[in-house]
């Protein structure tokens, strides 16, 4: 039995337990600039993790377009239309090192 990592069929998710794993729900975007007056399906737990997710989803889908700017999206819930609006953006995320030099 393999102990690595299976990806959800469903929802995009990495799991080590997919007969434990329950999908996200389903939220709905609308980010004018990129798809127009098209709400577009974004899985998250609730409004705010699903605009993250829609940032990271959109920034790495093409020409990082966030990392010099921000966007604004709104956030609906379809269960109980509530919509939230959230400016998303990105940052570089920068790593460092160190090795001793061998003389």
């Amino acid at each position: 039995m393999s102990m690595g990592m299976t990806k959800c069929n469903i929802c995009d998710e990495w799991t080590f337990d997919w007969k434990q794993h329950i999908c996200n729900p389903i939220f709905e975007v609308l980010h004018d600039e990129y798809n127009g007056d098209e709400w577009m399906e974004c899985r998250g737990l609730d409004h705010e993790d699903t605009a993250l997710r829609y940032a990271e989803k959109y920034n790495t889908d093409g020409e990082y377009g966030l990392m010099d700017c921000e966007a604004e999206i709104k956030i609906r819930n379809p269960k109980t239309g509530e919509v939230k609006v959230f400016i998303i953006s990105a940052e570089p995320d920068v790593h460092y090192s160190a090795s001793e030099k061998e003389e």
